[in-house]
């Protein structure tokens, strides 16, 4: 029978560990973006009920990218609803109640 060093096997239990700590973190990021997915379905169901909601004119992909990073933040707790609202209006001005409404929806 062949023997390790001690290095060889604490290189490979850490190896292992990494492995399972990185399919751990990736599974634990899956649920979440679901549950951010599923919360950004109701606020899009919600907006289609509202009648008075103003549009936001996301018409470019990188101001589609730009709210979807500061929606996720809102939602994940990471940015207030004054941190997102006033982001939102400083790129978008004249949306302030549309901003406000979306906030108060994915906050609830």
């Amino acid at each position: 029978m062949k023997t390790y060093s001690p290095r060889i096997i604490t290189a490979i239990f850490l190896l292992l560990v990494s492995i399972t700590g990185y399919q751990n973190a990736v599974a634990d990021n899956t649920e979440r973006y679901q549950a951010y997915e599923n919360k950004l379905n109701a606020v899009v169901k919600d907006i289609q009920n509202n009648p008075d909601y103003k549009r936001i004119p996301l018409d470019s992909k990188s101001d589609q990218d730009w709210f979807n990073k500061q929606a996720f933040k809102l939602w994940n707790k990471e940015d207030s609803k004054d941190q997102f609202v006033n982001e939102g209006i400083s790129r978008f001005p004249g949306y302030r109640k549309s901003f406000e409404f979306l906030a108060d929806r994915f906050l609830n």
